[in-house]
């Protein structure tokens, strides 16, 4: 057994047997014999079959996140006292138990499923065809377990073929393909984890507290072990676009960013940073190259799946797609109040245009910013101007807001110094996303004081901007 000090030891305890809480119903429901729809929909019913289950379900994500929340901020400030080996061991245990928790809060896994189904089984292209439009497609389970079977892919072709590829490898069992899914999951983010720490020995960061922040966000476990969403698939090119700039291999920071971007097209937020980064650091020929290489990789990630810009028309409905915790749809929503005569579809142009205009104007200032740095700027500063661009398009742009899109921007906080205001904001702001859900199941409504309580939750951590700076 791997000997543990006893303060990361106490407080890796700790946080994997709250971890373990999230597991039990999961469990109950398995030796039940109880089949999907049930075990989805009555999760924690499993244990408290009584109860109203969304009342269950809020009390349980406070009594879980807050805590755990807690003890990993308690265990960045001890982490540079702490052995990698120590920090791994932990990391790998509360990655291992959350890949084993039966995905109850959010269902793209089963999007992502059905998707890779279509591709294998059907040899039908997912831009152009939902898994409703299969004949039977209730009869078949890869299909129906997916809430969202109307809906054609907004995600891009890497995503599309890894779905397919894991779908073919689970030979038609979809409870194997639901365990392939997790576990790539929880296998990528193990090497992101150990990537981060890679990444953090070149720039002279500390190892073990660049690993840690990364390793046990409580977020970042959640949703990508615990929900395997594809997003741990988007960092991974990332964190190897940052590995590249971080050595001689800066010529492949561009195209790896891009293959980021052919998951989630967000990545393409640090592009023009990246680019700015290289050029006024004198990196000409990665930078160039780096271009001409990126531009190449597109048409050919492609191929299999284009079909004219129909093939974008998933993306472009799901841009249009509102979220409760999106502070468009709050701002969607106020505007006929404070213009009775306002129609919904003016106040959607207006307010789509108002933020995105406001976006823009954030996004050059912050270009410009990075560019009068000079030469003070390095890699570490790099990702610090990143996680806010990133910020940026979640405040401002972004109308299907969920809590996981903050997982884009904690590999960065973890390649920052710490601890600096950007860094502290965004892992508050990863542990308040979480708890937005929580107006949502307690009053069980989308009504206008439960959109102003979760935005409120949401982006709390920027009120309190000022107070963390001084922390």
């Amino acid at each position: 057994m791997i000997p543990l000090t006893n303060s990361l030891g106490s407080l890796g305890w700790k946080t994997f047997f709250l971890w373990l809480v999230l597991l039990i119903p999961g469990i109950v429901g398995f030796l039940k014999g109880q089949g999907f729809n049930d075990l989805y929909k009555n999760y924690w019913g499993q244990l408290l079959p009584s109860a109203n289950l969304h009342v269950t379900e809020a009390v349980v994500l406070i009594f879980i996140f807050v805590p755990v929340f807690l003890l990993y901020w308690r265990a960045i400030k001890i982490s540079r006292r702490s052995r990698l080996v120590e920090v791994t061991a932990w990391t790998t245990l509360f990655t291992v138990t959350l890949m084993l928790l039966f995905p109850f809060a959010c269902d793209d896994i089963y999007y992502y499923i059905a998707s890779g189904q279509l591709q294998a089984t059907y040899e039908m292209n997912p831009y152009f065809k939902t898994a409703h439009q299969v004949s039977h497609w209730s009869m078949d389970p890869f299909l129906r377990t997916t809430g969202w079977g109307f809906l054609l892919s907004p995600y891009g072709p890497i995503w599309n073929m890894t779905s397919s590829l894991l779908v073919v490898s689970a030979n038609d069992q979809f409870w194997l393909a639901v365990g392939l899914f997790k576990a790539f999951a929880g296998l990528l983010h193990m090497i992101n984890f150990f990537l981060i720490g890679f990444i953090a020995k070149q720039l002279d960061l500390h190892p073990s507290q660049a690993m840690t922040i990364y390793g046990w966000n409580p977020l970042i476990l959640f949703e990508l072990p615990g929900h395997a969403h594809n997003d741990v698939l988007l960092l991974l090119f990332l964190i190897i676009a940052f590995v590249c700039l971080a050595t001689k291999w800066k010529l492949l920071a561009l195209p790896f960013l891009t293959l980021s971007a052919m998951v989630k097209y967000t990545s393409v937020l640090l592009g023009p940073l990246i680019m700015l980064w290289l050029l006024h650091k004198k990196k000409y020929l990665p930078l160039v190259f780096g271009t001409f290489l990126s531009i190449l990789l597109i048409p050919l990630v492609w191929i299999p799946y284009w079909n004219g810009l129909d093939t974008l028309e998933g993306l472009f409905r799901q841009i249009n797609f509102y979220s409760i915790k999106s502070l468009h749809y709050l701002l969607l929503n106020s505007l006929p109040q404070w213009f009775p005569h306002m129609l919904k579809t003016q106040a959607f142009l207006l307010s789509s245009w108002v933020m995105l205009v406001l976006f823009g104007i954030t996004y050059f200032l912050l270009l410009f910013f990075l560019w009068r740095q000079k030469k003070q700027l390095d890699i570490i500063g790099l990702a610090r101007f990143g996680c806010i661009a990133f910020l940026l398009y979640l405040f401002f742009v972004n109308k299907w807001f969920q809590p996981w899109y903050f997982s884009w921007m904690i590999p960065l906080v973890a390649l920052t110094r710490w601890p600096c205001a950007i860094s502290l904001t965004a892992l508050l702001l990863s542990c308040t996303a979480e708890l937005s859900r929580v107006p949502q199941l307690l009053f069980e409504n989308n009504g206008f004081l439960v959109q102003v309580l979760t935005v409120i939750i949401i982006w709390l951590p920027l009120v309190t901007y000022r107070q963390i700076k001084n922390f």
